[in-house]
């Protein structure tokens, strides 16, 4: 997860909320080493993905966007055969876009009524 990732990385430690003396000690050591910390910082700013919450919510978005689409379709007769033909285009026009962008540049954009 994301404490191997820092920690291997030099973009920072790992202390337990548990443990208050020894998280004041780490930030005391860093504090005491300039460049240390100087580095630390370069290697989290190097590592940053500051818009992966931000894609990740997409991704989950989209794929509920085709799920409600999906289920639409299940019930198809319930649906004039134009409302489909609709639910298709959508969806159709959300996966062009999503191949458009590329896996990581996802668009989440509510179903036209």
């Amino acid at each position: 997860g994301n404490i191997g990732y820092v920690t291997e990385n030099d973009a920072g430690a790992y202390v337990s909320d548990e443990e208050p003396e020894l998280i004041a000690e780490t930030i005391a050591d860093w504090l005491a080493d300039p460049e240390r910390l100087q580095t630390m910082s370069e290697n989290a700013r190097r590592l940053a993905k500051p818009d992966a919450a931000l894609q990740i919510a997409r991704r989950i978005c989209d794929g509920l966007l085709d799920l409600g689409v999906e289920l639409k379709e299940v019930k198809a007769s319930d649906f004039q055969s134009s409302n489909r033909e609709k639910l298709l285009e959508r969806k159709e026009k959300r996966q062009a876009r999503r191949r458009a962008d590329g896996e990581g540049n996802q668009v989440c954009e509510p179903a036209d009524e």
